[in-house]
């Protein structure tokens, strides 16, 4: 299953430049970055899939930062499932 964290408003995200340009939630989302665990639990709260999140792409126009990510299965998946929202971080 693939997904998309989004974060918006540039007050909660902080860019970075190297090479190419990244960001990272800031604040109180800092820890949205690279390499953070991402976890999908079911309605009764069991682990259903985990993976982690890509490098954010900064879309400047829309002032918002999508990290992307992957969950790799390890138990059957939900036909719904309920996600997060930044505050639930």
């Amino acid at each position: 299953m693939k997904g998309a964290l989004v974060i918006f408003g540039s007050d909660n995200v902080e860019v970075h430049q190297n090479d190419v340009e990244w960001c990272s939630g800031a604040g109180s989302l800092d820890g949205a970055h690279s390499g953070a665990q991402v976890t999908i639990t079911n309605a009764q709260g069991e682990k259903v899939g985990i993976g982690e999140l890509d490098d954010g792409e900064w879309m400047d126009r829309h002032e918002r930062c999508q990290m992307d990510f992957t969950i790799a299965a390890y138990r059957e998946m939900p036909a719904m499932l309920t996600f997060f929202t930044g505050d639930d971080i």
